[in-house]
């Protein structure tokens, strides 16, 4: 049996006139009861853009690329996908600032994805970091890289994934600088800092590291090390002593307290936990008084001053002692010391009591004690009598 084509079977109508036209239904209504509007024959075509969530990142990472690859339950391929962009997933999974999740388009709906809990995730998952699987051969180029901060490893990185045969100088005795030293262990544990700078060290293009180098330029530059054996190509990426310059400048940062006197607020105080009565007494008067009250209270952090939980109460009250938060109280304008210290003690003291002032300088301690023996001065002669009846002694 022979099957003909439909082409072949249909019968011709040949049309000369629109009298000629078959007759049809046609609708004279309203189509809105299939509430497809004006589009109903229009068909949708998927376009591959840039999500909100990768335009909104600075590095550019491809989250809809790595989390498609975690949500298949391949954390090695979503590992690997997200170190193209960014060397150090398990650091920027606990410090990023998340612009990602704020842009992304899931928030008005049903609550934005956790991206950054995501890269911590991915980043924690390999413990030790593995080899890299796609690693080029070395070619004859060679990098030198003066920093072994984020910046200047994120450089060494990508350098070895070009193929450069890189060497780091470093004027510490290990790498990180700012990763190390910059943010407090309890945000950023230093065994995460180690896990992922030495996966990079251990990379085959990563030839050299030289820890403890006089990096300033009249060091390392003056030698002429790096125009002989490297040419060219050498980045220099000295974020801390840049840092430091930056809190040596001569403009001291805002005085909340002297801002809101200012304004002639009614009340405003000073407490420390280690004079619990003078405190309680304070909050007690406060609660007194009518308009804007405002209570500064030192409790020293543990994790983040770097010093023992032990040692809180004490550290609180050479605050005191050294001037560097003197407990005082203003009520309408009038000004009363209320904790005199007898043996006063000298800002070094208390500095070099928390581990996170180690690396200050000298001229840095210095310009610190300077500006607290001047503060202390002007508090004095606003209070005068400056030691009033009642006052409370260390």
């Amino acid at each position: 049996m022979s099957i003909l084509r439909r082409g072949s079977r249909a019968k011709p109508y040949p049309v000369e006139s629109w009298r000629d036209i078959t007759p049809m239904n046609v609708s004279m209504g309203t189509m809105a009861h299939h509430r497809t509007g004006t589009w109903r024959f229009l068909r949708p075509v998927y376009e591959d853009k840039t999500p909100a969530c990768q335009n909104a990142c600075p590095a550019g990472c491809d989250m809809e690329g790595w989390i498609a690859l975690l949500e298949r339950r391949d954390a090695a391929a979503a590992f690997w996908h997200l170190k193209q962009e960014q060397p150090f997933p398990a650091v920027l999974g606990r410090v990023c600032f998340a612009f990602c999740e704020k842009a992304c388009n899931r928030a008005p709906l049903d609550g934005r994805v956790d991206i950054r809990d995501l890269e911590r995730f991915v980043g924690d998952r390999f413990d030790p970091v593995p080899a890299h699987p796609r690693l080029p051969e070395k070619n004859t180029r060679a990098l030198a890289v003066v920093g072994s901060g984020p910046a200047g490893m994120a450089a060494a990185y990508f350098a070895a994934l070009l193929g450069y045969t890189v060497t780091v100088f470093e004027s510490r005795e290990k790498m990180g600088g700012l990763l190390r030293e910059g943010i407090p262990p309890y945000r950023l544990p230093k065994a995460v800092v180690d896990r992922e700078l030495e996966a990079l060290a251990a990379l085959e293009s990563l030839e050299k590291f030289c820890a403890s180098v006089d990096v300033r330029p009249d060091g390392l530059f003056a030698s002429g090390t790096l125009e002989k054996t490297f040419g060219d190509h050498f980045l220099c990426r000295r974020g801390v002593e840049e840092i430091y310059q930056l809190a040596l400048k001569d403009e001291p940062k805002k005085d909340i307290e002297k801002i809101l006197l200012g304004h002639h607020i009614p009340y405003l105080a000073t407490v420390s936990i280690a004079y619990p009565d003078d405190m309680v007494a304070k909050f007690r008067k406060m609660r007194t008084l009518q308009g804007i009250r405002f209570v500064h209270l030192l409790a020293p952090c543990p994790p983040g001053w770097r010093i023992d939980a032990s040692q809180t109460v004490r550290i609180a009250r050479m605050a005191t002692r050294s001037h560097v938060f003197s407990l005082y109280e203003v009520q309408d304008g009038v000004y009363r010391i209320n904790v005199v210290p007898e043996s006063p003690i000298a800002v070094t003291e208390y500095l070099k009591a928390q581990g996170r002032f180690k690396e200050m300088t000298d001229a840095m301690i210095q310009k610190i004690q300077t500006l607290v023996e001047r503060n202390w001065t002007e508090l004095c002669a606003k209070a005068r009598p400056w030691r009033p009846s009642g006052c409370t002694r260390p």
